[in-house]
């Protein structure tokens, strides 16, 4: 992910800001992200069109364990387990 200056998304308020590749929308996005504790809300646009978008709420249950649910052109809930090698 490519990401806009630390300090320029921290004028903004922003946790996240800046253009990456997205598997929902199957495209690149404009990401703005902001953490609230253990909540972490997220919006996507499509670059390509104007049409798709995604709003994401993650809540961190456990350093492991997380909840999402999201809104836009695609719609879900789900839960994540995160487990690393290193």
């Amino acid at each position: 992910m490519r990401r806009c200056h630390r300090g320029f998304a921290g004028r903004l308020g922003l946790d996240e800001l800046g253009v990456r590749s997205s598997s929902e929308l199957e495209s690149n996005v404009v990401a703005l992200g902001k953490r609230y504790d253990r909540l972490y809300v997220s919006f996507e646009r499509a670059i390509s069109t104007t049409t798709e978008y995604l709003v994401k709420l993650d809540y961190s249950l456990t350093q492991r364990v997380s909840l999402r649910g999201q809104t836009g052109t695609t719609s879900g809930v789900g839960v994540f387990y995160r487990f690393s090698w290193d």
